[in-house]
């Protein structure tokens, strides 16, 4: 059950990060928004589960959207 509710916020984090909208939001406040206030803690979880920090997944998506506009 844990698992499920962590993961699932860490998709709302991905989102965030992708979302043109929040570019300017640092990543630590985004994980302090779902629920995760240490950024080390924050950014362990994040690459574990998606293989990159969320800073690494947040500049791979601007340079692709980037690229798109």
């Amino acid at each position: 059950m844990f698992e499920r509710v962590r993961t699932a916020r860490l998709q709302r984090c991905a989102a965030d990060l992708s979302n043109p909208l929040r570019r300017d939001v640092p990543v630590r406040k985004i994980g302090a928004r779902w629920g995760f206030p240490a950024p080390s803690h924050f950014s362990r979880l994040y690459k574990a589960q998606y293989l990159e920090t969320p800073q690494q997944y947040r500049d791979r998506y601007r340079l692709r959207s980037d690229g798109e506009a």
